[in-house]
């Protein structure tokens, strides 16, 4: 019986929505800021253990009672600082910063015909888990860009809720493209990203 399993990339979503008064500004300043990481977890294949069971034995990822090979988790966070005048209020300066965490296996003892099957295995699988990644980017991006575009609001009380409101609806976005990527890739199934034994 053949065994596939496919890491369903996961985030969790830490936000920090802040805002602070600004000093004096015409134009917004903006700046995405990105942290990647990448986390390792050694495999060894025992004598006459094939690579997919090798891989499975090795992996702490586990979710919902299935085993996963790679694992992307990510964060955005994102502050602005606005200035208000008597009638007015507008943002004058954006920061969104997106860090990830992609956790993946790493060869460390196997037979030699394995060892060429893991490498083929472990670049789709990276591969895979940076579209996840790439998704986590864009709704970064797409949140700084929301919130450099908001027009000058009554109340900095309103500009603030308007702000948020939009930048949730953005990462909530993210996250369905995160699940429907998934879906579409069979988790990175389509893209080679799987072991057959």
């Amino acid at each position: 019986m053949r065994s596939r399993f496919r890491r369903r990339a996961a985030f969790r979503n830490t936000l920090l929505a802040g805002a602070f008064c600004g000093l004096a500004a015409f134009s917004v300043r903006a700046e995405v800021v990105e942290q990647l990481d990448f986390e390792f977890y050694g495999v060894t294949v025992k004598p006459d253990e094939k690579l997919l069971q090798a891989v499975n034995r090795n992996s702490k990822i586990r979710e919902g009672g299935n085993i996963f090979h790679g694992y992307t988790h990510w964060n955005i966070r994102w502050n602005y600082r606005w200035w208000q005048e008597p009638t007015s209020c507008r943002i004058t300066e954006t920061k969104v910063s997106v860090s990830g965490k992609i956790t993946l296996p790493k060869l460390e003892q196997a037979a030699y015909g394995q060892w060429a099957k893991f490498d083929a295995y472990i670049t789709k699988l990276k591969a895979h888990e940076m579209g996840h990644y790439h998704i986590a980017r864009e709704a970064a991006e797409g949140i700084d860009a929301y919130l450099k575009s908001l027009p000058s609001f009554s109340d900095c009380s309103a500009l603030e809720r308007q702000a948020n409101q939009g930048a949730y609806k953005i990462l909530d976005n993210g996250k369905q493209r995160g699940r429907q990527y998934d879906i579409d890739t069979g988790h990175g199934k389509t893209q080679g990203a799987y072991l057959r034994d």
